[in-house]
């Protein structure tokens, strides 16, 4: 400005001998903040960035306002606690609809915020979810067949024959092996073991498009996975997760995943609207009610969860999954009813591992239980409908007839690990 004679000497050695102003990062008055973004991302790859920006569209979109102040609210209060009690800063929870896809909440961290980690959105990021994928490799089996009456044991195995050539031997959490036991207790007291043996004889593959076809899109290349995919080896989002189980909510039907009901062209013109027949059968009425039904068990869980374990919701007959990885890096509980699946993982952005103990049902499972309670005195109380020609085995007329023939046993272990 002094070059261009538009101000005087004076008026610039004054000028540079203040001090500069200091720009500070300061909060957006925003909503959702991690959920619009993920909207404006889905909009600039259909539209343009620069539509998007100008066109002056309106987006209505599948957000439930409410739920998500108390997804964050929840997420926040014990994403503090976590941290002080168990090493875990980060937390993320996001709920679906299960019979429209739709997004309900989704909460990317504890506080978009936070300088250090708020931003990223974790409910969109890969990781690894330890025993919460359990599920995919039981619904494969039952797919095939299996039934949640019948019968794997529970012992020490080496499955280097499966594990190309490396020697493979998974333990339960507890470092107990417990014999023979029904699939249903295995599934819902979350054994490693009996799941491994599931996976070798559903097979790795099949099992791998079984969480495809649900809806995962991380696992990428097949050759780098063996028989420990079954606890959780491959990676997934949290997102992708949460509606991958919201098929079994669904009776077998996926409904895509929906952030957006209606984009309209600024005259309430519709250029694009929801539309529920893309709902597509993914699994039989048979799989996801026995699926539906094995996860909801309070019961079969008992001798691993105790009596009215967090998993339980007074008045609801809710299904859920937990997950820990491997030197407590992640931290998962997946639930659902018909009405509303919540998936929620807690832990560290960059992969620090949190305190020893800091499992899936002691750091995820009290956020997804809050929420949960409050989602479902908002939603339409259902219940999980049996197919009408599904048959149910007396499980313990059945053990009796197993423990009666050792043969059986013998013939139905080497079907399981061969």
């Amino acid at each position: 400005m002094k070059d261009a004679n538009i101000i005087t000497e004076a008026e610039y050695n004054y000028a540079i001998e203040e001090n500069a102003p200091e720009f500070v990062d300061s909060p957006t008055p925003i909503k959702a903040p991690h959920f619009v973004f993920y909207v404006l991302d889905e909009l600039n790859k259909e539209y343009g960035e620069n539509r998007v920006k100008n066109g002056g569209l309106d987006i209505i979109t599948t957000l439930d306002l409410n739920m998500q102040e108390k997804a964050e609210e929840i997420v926040s209060e014990w994403g503090n606690i976590n941290e002080e009690k168990w090493g875990a800063k980060n937390a993320s929870l996001v709920a679906i609809d299960p019979s429209t896809g739709e997004i309900l909440a989704m909460v990317g961290s504890r506080d978009y915020f936070e300088p250090d980690f708020g931003a990223f959105n974790v409910a969109i990021s890969p990781r690894q979810p330890g025993s919460s994928f359990k599920p995919y490799v039981y619904a494969t089996a039952i797919s095939q067949g299996l039934s949640p009456d019948d019968y794997v044991v529970d012992s020490r195995t080496n499955f280097a024959e499966y594990n190309y050539g490396v020697e493979y031997i998974p333990r339960n959490y507890d470092g107990k092996f417990r014999g023979l036991i029904s699939i249903r207790k295995a599934l819902a007291g979350s054994l490693n073991v009996p799941a491994v043996k599931i996976i070798v004889k559903a097979g790795i593959d099949k099992t791998i498009d079984m969480a495809e076809s649900l809806g995962i899109s991380t696992l990428g290349d097949r050759n780098r996975f063996g028989p420990s995919l079954a606890l959780g080896g491959g990676e997934v989002k949290l997102l992708e997760h949460t509606s991958a189980f919201g098929v079994f909510a669904n009776g077998g039907e996926k409904a895509p995943l929906s952030s957006i009901l209606r984009v309209e062209n600024g005259l309430e013109k519709p250029i694009y609207e929801r539309n529920l027949v893309d709902n597509k059968r993914i699994l039989d009425e048979r799989t996801a009610y026995l699926m539906n039904d094995m996860l909801s068990d309070a019961s079969a869980r008992e001798y691993i969860f105790g009596r009215n374990s967090k998993l339980e919701i007074p008045g609801h007959r809710v299904a859920a999954k937990t997950g820990t990885t491997q030197d407590f890096h992640d931290a998962w509980t997946v639930g659902y009813t018909p009405s509303i699946a919540v998936g929620v993982w807690s832990g560290n952005n960059d992969n620090t591992e949190m305190k020893e103990g800091a499992n899936g049902y002691v750091v995820a499972t009290p956020i997804w239980r809050e929420f949960m309670t409050y989602a479902l005195s908002k939603v339409a109380k259902k219940d999980f409908v049996a197919p009408s020609n599904l048959e149910f085995r007396n499980i313990e007329n059945m053990e009796n007839e197993i423990v009666k023939n050792k043969q059986v046993i013998e013939l139905n272990i080497e079907s399981m690990t061969n």
